[in-house]
């Protein structure tokens, strides 16, 4: 609960998706607030604070799988790359990813929205 930056775990098995950072940067079609911007840090798709904190995943093991693997093109990546990051770069950098559900111009409102807390 304490892990949550935007308290969306309201409670023990209580999550307000209004909140959540990885609803917002990934299926929410919206525009975000300020204050979201703010809470995302560094963060352009998803959060995945709470799983880095639950208790269960200290038993997980790193993935293995090729496919699931980051690209080398999406490793190659620097900051300024991704505000210049072109619809057709999108398509080729994460293709069969699960990024393309927040689609092109959900990424680049993600990626502006943290520019904009940064310079506000």
């Amino acid at each position: 609960l304490d892990a949550c930056p935007t308290k969306a775990l309201e409670a023990p098995f209580r999550l307000n998706s209004e909140r959540c950072l990885s609803y917002l940067t990934i299926e929410y079609r919206g525009e975000l607030s300020l204050n979201v911007g703010k809470k995302m840090g560094n963060k352009i798709y998803g959060c995945d604070e709470c799983l880095k904190a639950c208790p269960w995943n200290r038993f997980a093991t790193p993935c293995r799988t090729v496919e699931f693997q980051p690209s080398p093109s999406l490793l190659s990546m620097r900051k300024d790359d991704w505000h210049s990051l072109s619809e057709e770069q999108y398509k080729t950098i994460f293709k069969g990813s699960a990024v393309k559900r927040a689609k092109y111009s959900g990424l680049i409102r993600n990626i502006q929205a943290i520019h904009l807390c940064k310079n506000s």
